[in-house]
């Protein structure tokens, strides 16, 4: 946008009412007019790789429409003749002229502003016209089924919707802001909205017991109906509302792990390893589990980038490539990546058995099983989460018999002989109602 975009900025009735607007881009790309500021004096905001803001928008299409015509170069004379050709099969006559009466048909004249109409310019100098009837609401965070939510976005994570990124930036807490997001800036909107929705479709679905939407060619082909609004604004300027309800610095928040680099991931997992250990030691078997799932998560996601760059490289196995992102390489140890992933697991296990989460310590254990048949640490708590449940004795008992045929445990071991009293005991007390449900059916 550029000097016509001036008529916007005070203009009655435009997008920012009578509120002067305010360059966010140097080529005016996007606008901006505050709605209501900040009810209190908010500090400026330090925006930084990772910042995390939460807050609430709306798109709209703009309320203006095309006030110039595209330019299109006309076709000559002898272009129009060669682009038709006679043939018997012609069912008009040839008596019409050289043009043969079939030139395109002309574009529709498009009205031009009226003097002291709002008008702006795009940075590749297409105008447009205030006409408040083009707007029409496309996405909406608030309102989305009912949900309160806030939506939150990460600052400096390639964003699909830079246009939003970038008018975030400009604002302070408590702030509602108008932006006009010319079509040169509306990259990545249809993308993000067409996800959003599939995602609230999906969550719908689940809720009301039914199947997920399709992925298929069918999917596709639905998705194309049901979002015709969001393609038809594919050349339109759009109008973005936001209000910023809360920032949190990176150091604030636990960032998803989609959001973190496999290098940063590789150099936070002691970090978060003694973080669990803390946890257990000061008696906190919730917080324990949850450091030690998340480093279980990142070490993972490390093993995965690891395996994905050496199926691209050359490297032989048990030697990995080093890993890299946008600020630098690492390199990696296949051993202590291997050793880190089992200790996590294990203490997952022990965790998960103390809370009296016994399904999650069987899951943690047979994973390790698989890898590491007959590990002893494994097979005795597996034992006991399958002993601590009830109903899998027979599971409990194969467990404590193969850990000390492998040679892991001994029966005088003090807490093997415990779950084998425990044991023992619980089959003692299931038979015995075994007893009294068979004898009342034959009294």
């Amino acid at each position: 946008m550029n000097a016509s975009t001036d008529s916007i900025l005070t203009a009655s009735g435009g997008p920012g009412g009578s509120s002067k607007m305010e360059k966010v881009t140097d080529d005016g790309g996007i606008v901006k007019a505050v709605l209501r500021p900040p009810t209190e004096p908010a500090a400026e905001i330090r925006w930084v790789k990772g910042t995390n803001a939460r807050l609430h928008y709306t798109v709209s299409t703009a309320p203006f429409v095309l006030a110039n015509p595209p330019k299109i170069k006309p076709a000559s004379a002898s272009k129009k003749k060669a682009a038709h050709k006679h043939s018997s099969a012609c069912s008009h006559g040839h008596d019409h002229g050289d043009d043969h009466g079939c030139a395109a048909e002309e574009p529709k004249p498009i009205e031009p502003p009226k003097p002291g109409e709002p008008v702006f310019a795009s940075p590749s100098g297409v105008a447009y016209r205030f006409d408040p009837s083009a707007r029409r609401v496309l996405a909406d965070t608030a309102r989305d089924d009912g949900e309160t939510e806030l939506f939150e976005l990460r600052m400096g994570r390639q964003f699909t919707f830079k246009a939003l990124e970038a008018a975030v930036q400009t604002m302070r807490v408590g702030e509602t802001s108008k932006f006009l997001v010319s079509p040169e800036y509306a990259e990545g909107f249809i993308q993000l909205e067409t996800v959003l929705r599939k995602e609230r479709a999906a969550k719908l679905a689940a809720k009301e017991g039914r199947p997920r939407p399709p992925t298929c060619c069918m999917g596709m082909a639905a998705d194309a109906e049901a979002h015709a609004d969001l393609y038809a604004s594919a050349d339109v300027p759009l109008e973005l509302t936001v209000t910023l309800h809360a920032v949190q610095q990176p150091d604030e928040f636990v960032p998803e792990a989609w959001e973190v680099s496999a290098v940063d991931k590789y150099n936070a997992i002691p970090s978060l390893k003694a973080a669990g250990a803390a946890h257990w030691a000061a008696g906190d078997a919730a917080a324990a589990r949850d450091a030690y799932r998340r480093a279980l998560e990142w070490t993972e996601g490390v093993q995965a980038a690891v395996a994905d760059a050496r199926r691209e490289g050359t490297q032989p196995a048990g030697h990995a490539p080093p890993l890299a992102d946008g600020e630098g390489t690492r390199g990696v140890s296949c051993a202590w990546l291997d050793d880190t992933h089992l200790a996590l697991r294990l203490n997952m296990a022990l965790c998960t058995l103390h809370l009296g989460e016994y399904e999650l310590a069987v899951v943690q254990c047979t994973q390790i099983l698989g890898d590491k048949p007959g590990h002893p640490k494994a097979l005795f708590r597996r034992a006991l989460a399958h002993l601590r449940r009830g109903r899998d004795l027979e599971l409990a008992q194969a467990d404590l018999e193969a850990v000390v045929a492998g040679g892991g445990m001994a029966r005088d071991d003090r807490a093997w002989a415990e779950a084998w009293a425990e044991l023992t005991a619980k089959w003692k007390r299931a038979r015995a109602s075994e007893t009294r449900m068979w004898r009342g059916l034959f009294a």
